[in-house]
């Protein structure tokens, strides 16, 4: 079992988190490690508030991200 809020993801959503990582640093092309770093904080931000789909997760972390920029 799984407790997202507390940091403690399962494997599922650790899958579904590293798709979305993957999936938002191809849309970015980018290679910089804070961008980056940033982003995985985003995905892992959102998955805390529930959310699991991994294309939610990218665009949710692509979006706030031209806030953070």
């Amino acid at each position: 079992m799984s407790d997202e809020r507390n940091g403690v993801f399962g494997p599922e959503a650790v899958e579904a988190m590293g798709h979305a990582f993957d999936l938002a640093c191809v849309r970015l092309g980018e290679s910089d490690s804070k961008l980056r770093e940033a982003i995985a904080f985003k995905i892992v931000s959102a998955a805390r508030g529930g959310e699991s789909d991994p294309n939610r997760l990218c665009e949710r972390a692509l979006a706030s991200d031209k806030a953070v920029a």
